[in-house]
Formats: C-alpha cells, structure tokens, sequence
C-alpha cells in the first residue's frame, strides 16, 4: 500500500514539474538544459528528495529517450529503494543504447544479486572488469555479493582490492568495515580487529566499529574489553538498543548482573525485541526472581514481538515450565510441557519423545519425558508433576 501511495506521490510530482519544449540535442544551449537538469535530480538525490530527483530524470528520459545518463541515474535511485525490477530496467536500458558503458553493468550486476541471480550478476560484473578493469565500484559491489552468498574469502579479496585502488578514498571506511565484518564471520578476529581498529584511530565517531569490535571481544569472552568498546558506541549513539542489549551481554558474562539487568530493560525501552525479553527472563531466573522471569517469558510468548527471534518456542515453552517448577506450581509446569509435547509445530520435543520411544521400545507420558529434561538440566524436583495431558 505504501509502495503505490510512494508512486501516486512521484507522479503527482512529475506531472506537476514544469516540462519545457525539448529542444535539440546537439545544440549547445539545449545540452546545457539537459545537464541542468540531470544535475538538478543528483542534487535532489544527494540530499534525500528522492522522487524529485526520479521526476527530473524522468523529464529527460520522456523528452530525449536515448540519454543514458539520465537512465543510469534514475536506476541508481530504484536500486537505493531496492526496487530491483524498475532498476534492472534502467540500467539494462542503458547497456542497449551504449555496450561500452562500464558502470551500467557494475549496477545491473548489483541489481541482479539482489534480485539473488548471482550467476547473470557475476557475468556483468566480469564485463565491467573488462572494461574498466581499475573501476573500485565493481570490486565494492561484488564483494558485498559475495559477502552475502557467505563466499568470505572471495570478498575478503575483493575488498582487499578496493583498498589497494583506492586506499584514501571515501570507500575506504565502509569497505574496511564490511571486511572487518567477514572476518568475523570467518572466525579470524585478529584481522577482524585490526579492520575495525584502524576505523576506529581515523574516525573515533564511527560506532559500528565499535560495536563490532565489542562483538568480537564478547566471542573472545574478553568481557571488560567488550564492555569498554560497546559504551563507547553507547556514549556517541545512546537512543540504539542493540549496543545496550550486547553490553548487557558482556555485564552478564563479567558476573555484574544488576548492570546487566539494567541495559537488557533500557533495551527493551528503546526498542522492544523478543530477545532481550528472552535474555532478561534467564537473567532473572538465574538471579532468583522467577516472578519477572515469568513475566518476561511470557511477554514473548504470547505477545511478542516475534520478529527475528533467536529462540524456538518449544524454548520459551520449557523455560516457562521449569520457572513453575522453581514456583512450586507443578500442575501449571506440567499443562505448559503437554501443550509443547503434543503441538505438531514444536518438533524438537516431538523429536525428542520419539527419539525416546524409539530408544526404549516403551511410551513415554508427558512426566517422565518432563522429569528427564529437568533431570539434564540438573534441576531436583521433590515433588511429583501432576498429570496434566490437555
């Protein structure tokens, strides 16, 4: 719905800029409109009025169908909306009426691993190479492509080149930073380090780097480094609440518990995430507040947000049932694992019974499949569960 109120907008714009009478294109004086124009719409673009700048492109584009420039330009705009389709169709447009124009490949290419054709993306950023084999932009892009197909050492290398064409360039800070974050992908946190550091000495206002670099030390269970590196990205930025969710991380790994509980709650005021609910709840859990360990399971249970949550549910559900455990209330315990157990879509536990039953040669009821996970959990319950299989 927004997509096309996006499009109603633009048009709206486009039908209400004034279109003077096209004039022609090899008189000096009518190149010199066109230029005007395209540069009216980078200037547009530049400074975030988007539509503008596709309504200027556009103007070109209906009146001089054959100028490539404005096509390129006006793609480059879908392709920062990742609108690929309309993109594709630019720069592809562009190749048709000049082979020879390098960067139209670079783009189409970026478009189409976008759009996940990695194989037609790959042969147009080869043709770029051929043509302009010293251009960092194709280097830039087919890295991040291979960054994203998970191929590291590939964009390790493509990376790697855009900093030796161009080692001063204002590529430079992302390209180093988007390597830095492959190699920590890779497990390689030395190099991982040295990427983010020397971000970090040329713009100490950078807080990816040093978001990335406290993740790195976190992995390393470096947890007064990984501290030091997610305030300082706290102290520039402090409205983001995943800085305060991983430095909480940290806290609770450093055994300071009551600071780690307060960045996971000023997380979730920032920005409320099934996670953080999640981490909060075992936190308090461990700290003997089963009341708040309840209430924070059952947040993300049953209200959510549920979005890019970490944690199967079938987790959740058993964290809840031993959280009644610690309650003394087995009968809620045993209620919460029947509704785990026996709900087609929690196959962990499903796999786990039949895993069971297979190994036994018996049937497993909800309480003794319940009292074995308790038992690997090294929690000791005195009391019996009551059978409760609705």
């Amino acid at each position: 719905m927004h997509h096309y109120l996006l499009i109603i907008i633009m048009w709206g714009i486009i039908a209400t800029t004034p279109t003077p009478t096209p004039c022609v294109e090899s008189d000096i004086t009518c190149d010199a409109y066109i230029q005007t124009v395209i540069q009216r719409g980078i200037e547009h673009r530049e400074a975030g009025r988007y539509w503008e700048a596709i309504a200027d492109f556009t103007i070109i584009i209906d009146q001089y169908p054959t100028r490539t420039d404005a096509y390129f330009h006006r793609g480059s705009v879908y392709y920062f909306f990742t609108d690929y389709e309309t993109a594709y169709l630019d720069f592809d447009k562009v190749i048709q009426l000049d082979p020879t124009y390098p960067q139209a490949y670079t783009r189409r290419g970026a478009v189409l691993a976008g759009m996940g054709e990695y194989d037609r993306a790959l042969a147009d950023f080869e043709e770029a190479i051929r043509q302009n084999p010293t251009d960092v932009d194709i280097y830039a892009y087919r890295g991040f492509m291979y960054q994203q197909r998970g191929d590291y050492a590939l964009a390790i290398a493509d990376y790697t080149e855009v900093i030796r064409l161009e080692p001063n360039g204002d590529r430079r800070f992302n390209t180093l930073y988007n390597r830095g974050i492959v190699y920590y992908a890779m497990g390689e946190y030395d190099l991982a380090l040295a990427d983010f550091e020397t971000i970090i000495h040329d713009c100490p206002d950078c807080t990816r780097a040093f978001y990335y670099r406290g993740k790195v030390y976190l992995d390393l269970a470096d947890y007064p480094n990984a501290i030091i590196a997610f305030t300082e990205a706290i102290l520039i930025r402090p409205d983001y609440s995943d800085y305060y969710y991983h430095r909480a991380l940290a806290y609770e790994g450093f055994g300071q518990f009551d600071l780690a509980l307060a960045d996971y709650q000023e997380s979730i005021h920032l920005d409320e995430n099934g996670n953080t609910y999640v981490h909060l709840g075992l936190l308090l859990f461990d700290m003997g507040d089963y009341e708040g360990a309840l209430e924070n399971f059952q947040q993300v249970l049953y209200y959510g947000p549920h979005e890019n949550l970490h944690y199967r549910i079938e987790f959740i559900h058993y964290h809840i049932a031993l959280t009644y455990v610690r309650l003394n209330d087995y009968e809620t315990a045993g209620q919460v694992m029947a509704r785990a157990v026996n709900a087609m879509r929690y196959p962990v536990f499903n796999s786990l019974s039949d895993w069971i039953n297979g190994q036994s040669g018996m049937s497993i009821n909800l309480n003794m499949l319940f009292n074995s996970l308790l038992h690997l959990m090294n929690i000791d319950v005195t009391s019996p569960i009551i059978d409760a299989t609705g």
